[in-house]
């Protein structure tokens, strides 16, 4: 895994933030990620569900509070806030949420987490698949809605650059204009 890390890319591309889980046998998937510098995973929801204290002194009790309180029980909103805090935390560009097949919670909860990500303009991809079976899986659909996925995100990026790019030239056009008038007085 070191060697991994020495090897991977440094962080400058799309950073993504994965919901649910993955399905690691697709390729179209190892090829877009695996030690990309366009694309990069940033983290994955699965990995914090229970990133909580055990600070109870009874380990019992800790452990049923953990589980209780996990983002995977319970509430959806409670993989809502899950999600918005490793957004902040990551910045990411966009969310990848891999709907595996017979899961009810990733399935039931889709459209609430593209309504909650909509809603803070943040891109979203869902995939549905299989994440056990790869013979239930359809590499080909799956390339080609990551491609466009990835298209939308360049499209933000360059609008956000404009608006970037407009709002400094407003600035300095600003400026000029009070140091016109103030030279003028």
């Amino acid at each position: 895994m070191v060697d991994d890390i020495k090897r991977a890319p440094r962080l400058q591309g799309d950073k993504i933030l994965w919901v649910h889980l993955m399905p690691y046998y697709q390729q179209s998937l190892k090829a877009a990620f695996d030690y990309s510098p366009a694309h990069q995973i940033v983290a994955v929801d699965m990995a914090f569900c229970t990133m909580s204290d055990l600070a109870d002194a009874d380990p019992f009790r800790a452990l049923a509070k953990k589980l209780i309180g996990n983002a995977m029980n319970g509430p959806y909103e409670r993989k809502l806030a899950l999600v918005d805090r490793l957004l902040d935390a990551t910045h990411a560009d966009g969310v990848i949420h891999f709907c595996h097949w017979g899961c009810k919670q990733s399935a039931g909860g889709s459209a609430l987490l593209r309504e909650h990500l909509h809603e803070a303009g943040v891109p979203l991809l869902q995939l549905d698949g299989d994440g056990i079976d790869e013979r239930n899986s359809h590499d080909g659909q799956i390339k080609t809605r990551l491609e466009a996925f990835f298209e939308v995100l360049e499209a933000k990026r360059a609008e956000s650059d404009a608006q970037d790019g407009a709002s400094s030239g407003e600035s300095a056009a600003q400026s000029g204009s009070v140091e016109a008038k103030g030279g003028a007085q």
